[in-house]
């Protein structure tokens, strides 16, 4: 009786630790299909807190209230601030010392330059006379230099003080939905207080982890499956993967993976539980499938002869690049950087942090408007594999180039990586 008590603890203990994990569960029903239970939270939210120290004035929402990027939502006390600003305003704009400064040069100019040319004529004024008339124009100009500086120094005072007045106006860094007030009308706050919490759920993710042996059943930007709950029901959700943890928490065993998905209609609250659903017959298939002849967006030779390569590793080879491409084109950085080894090297760039740091600071100033592949061929090593093609980029401040591409990659377990990336300019290219 024992034993039959603590085989049924087990169990239950067992289920428990599955479903806070994540952990795949066996296979459900009859149609050979894998759960992967989740929980979902918004892409976008934002908890807001004071950079100065003051007594909340006014609070514009309510919890529950939508706003608009940009909107103010709480004033701190102002008024000490404002007449500093507007002091350090007029003390700025009180401009009779420099005004009297520059015609006393401008007369003293005069002076010094009627003298000079008499001394050089006829010698009617004298060279003691003729160098105090410089002294005192030097005298002049040096003081109506200091002047403008001060006034400069004004100028950023001010900008100071009015830089100081605005921190005490909190407004909105997103669009969204106000959860959470910490604090009330009259309520005094220190400097990083938490004042708000700040959500837009009209895009959220699903969160799981799962176990590293299922990773060759889920690829980046693969559309999977969601079973969301949703008050009493399931809520069926098509999303897209775009995080899978490199690495594999040591405790656990396991490695978090993201989902993305809509929820226009704001019918998923976040922080409901979900499941991934997956179907562990199928290998991973590629995020963007291969079109076929002349609607390639490879235009490979071997694929203009016909060659089928739906079971052979250049078509997952292709894919790989697709997905690659296509993670640079829509700019995620985070996938895009999966891409690559941890010191890999792209021209001049050692490394991902290197390579995040300039893509990231490119992407801001010129978007990627399109990247076009063409003549891929492949080559292979016992250790590597070498992909060269015709690439034409594009970006949306009108700048295009076209050049030879050479990426070497390194597999490891189902996927490959970027050692090295080459890149070879084309002249007089159409």
């Amino acid at each position: 009786m024992n034993t039959k008590i603590l085989l049924i603890i087990n169990i239950i203990l067992l289920f428990e630790f599955s479903f806070i994990t994540g952990k795949a569960e066996e296979i459900i029903n009859s149609n050979n299909l894998l759960e992967f239970k989740g929980v979902t939270e918004p892409v976008h939210e934002a908890i807001l807190s004071s950079p100065v120290e003051g007594t909340v004035e006014k609070i514009f929402f309510q919890e529950g209230d939508w706003v608009e990027k940009d909107d103010t939502i709480i004033k701190l006390d102002r008024l000490e601030q404002e007449l500093a600003m507007n002091l350090q305003y007029n003390i700025w704009k009180n401009t009779a010392s420099l005004d009297e400064s520059i015609i006393e040069e401008k007369n003293h100019k005069a002076l010094y330059d009627s003298a000079k040319r008499l001394f050089e004529t006829n010698r009617s004024v004298s060279k003691d006379e003729l160098t105090q008339l410089k002294m005192k124009y030097e005298h002049s100009h040096y003081k109506r230099i200091e002047l403008e500086n001060k006034e400069k120094q004004e100028l950023i005072q001010y900008e100071m003080t009015k830089e100081i007045l605005e921190k005490r106006t909190l407004k909105a860094p997103i669009n969204g939905i106000i959860t959470n007030i910490f604090l009330n009308k009259g309520e005094r706050c220190k400097s990083n207080d938490r004042l708000l919490k700040l959500v837009d759920p009209r895009i959220c993710y699903f969160k799981c982890n799962i176990e590293e042996r299922f990773t060759s059943n889920i690829c980046i930007s693969m559309n999977v499956l969601l079973h969301i709950q949703v008050g009493k029901k399931i809520l069926k959700k098509n999303g897209k993967v775009i995080f899978i943890s490199p690495v594999v928490d040591p405790a656990s065993g396991l490695l978090k993976v993201k989902v993305e998905f809509e929820n226009k209609n704001l019918l998923v609250r976040p922080g409901v539980s979900g499941k991934m659903i997956l179907n562990p017959e199928k290998t991973v298939s590629p995020a963007i499938p291969l079109p076929q002849k002349t609607k390639n967006k490879f235009q490979n030779s071997d694929y203009d002869t016909g060659k089928d390569y739906k079971n052979n590793e250049n078509h997952k080879i292709l894919n790989w690049i697709e997905a690659w491409r296509q993670n640079w084109l829509n700019m995620k950085i985070d996938n895009y950087l999966l891409c690559y080894t941890t010191m890999a090297i792209q021209g001049n760039l050692k490394g991902r942090s290197k390579i995040r740091e300039q893509k990231t600071l490119l992407w801001q100033k010129a978007p990627p408007e399109a990247i076009k592949v063409e003549n891929i061929k492949i080559d292979k090593t016992d250790k590597f594999v070498r992909v060269s093609f015709v690439q034409k980029y594009y970006d949306k401040t009108g700048y295009n180039d076209i050049g030879k591409k050479t990426l070497i990659l390194t597999k490891n377990e189902n996927d490959w990586f970027i050692v090295k990336e080459l890149w070879e300019n084309i002249n007089d290219a159409n």
